[in-house]
C-alpha cells in the first residue's frame, strides 16, 4: 500500500493554486510509488470551476484543516534527553543530530517539556548586567566530572546537587584571590 500525500495550494485558494496543486500532483505521481493527491484548503470559485470544467479535471479533494500534528511530523527514533542530562551532552546532542529543540522527557518517556540550542545559549552567554549569575551553577560533583571528562582523585558525596559559582583560573596565582569575589 503506498503512502497519501496531499499536495495543495495556499488556504482560499484561487486559480493558480488550484492548478499547481493539480500539475504538481500528476508530475510527482510519476517520479515513484507514493500515492499523491491534488488538495485544497478553501472553496471553488467560478473562474476554478470554468477552468476545471474546460479541461475534465474534477475539483482537488478538500482538506479542512491542514494543522500539522505531532504524529505528522514525528521519526522513528526520537532524539531526546532525560532532565538529569547535563548541558554539555544536550548541547552535543543537538550538534551531532542536527536539531534546535530536543524533548526533555522523564523515565517513563513522559514529556516533561523541550531544550532548545535558545535555552542553552542563553545559559552559555552572559548578560551584560548579569555577569554573576552567570557563573552560578546549581550542580554535583558527579554531573562536573561527566561534563569536564575529569579523572576523579577524590570525591565527597558526589550526587549532592550545589550551588556552585564557575571560577576560571588562567591568571597568576597571586592575583587570583583578587578577583574570586
Amino acid at each position: 500500500m503506498s503512502k497519501k500525500i496531499y499536495i495543495i495550494g495556499h488556504r482560499n485558494p484561487d486559480a493558480d493554486a488550484i492548478c499547481s496543486a493539480i500539475g504538481y500532483a500528476a508530475y510527482k505521481s510519476t517520479q515513484g510509488p507514493e500515492d499523491f493527491i491534488p488538495a485544497r484548503c478553501g472553496n471553488s470559485n467560478a473562474r476554478i470551476d470554468t477552468i476545471l470544467s474546460r479541461f475534465r479535471v474534477k475539483l482537488p479533494t478538500f482538506l479542512g484543516d491542514v494543522t500539522p500534528r505531532a504524529r505528522d511530523i514525528m521519526v522513528e527514533e526520537v532524539i531526546k534527553v532525560h532532565p538529569d542530562t547535563i548541558c554539555m551532552e544536550a548541547l552535543d546532542k543537538i550538534d551531532r543530530h542536527d536539531v534546535r529543540v530536543l524533548p526533555v522527557v522523564d523515565d517513563d518517556n513522559f514529556l516533561k517539556g523541550s531544550l532548545s540550542v535558545f535555552d542553552l545559549g542563553e545559559h552559555f552567554i552572559p548578560k551584560p548586567r548579569e555577569e554573576r549569575a552567570m557563573r552560578r551553577v546549581h550542580t554535583s560533583g558527579t554531573n562536573i566530572v561527566k561534563a569536564l571528562q575529569a579523572k576523579v582523585i577524590h570525591l565527597s558525596d558526589p550526587d549532592r546537587i550545589e550551588e556552585l559559582f564557575v571560577r576560571i583560573a588562567a591568571m597568576d596565582i597571586r592575583s587570583f584571590g583578587r578577583f574570586s569575589k
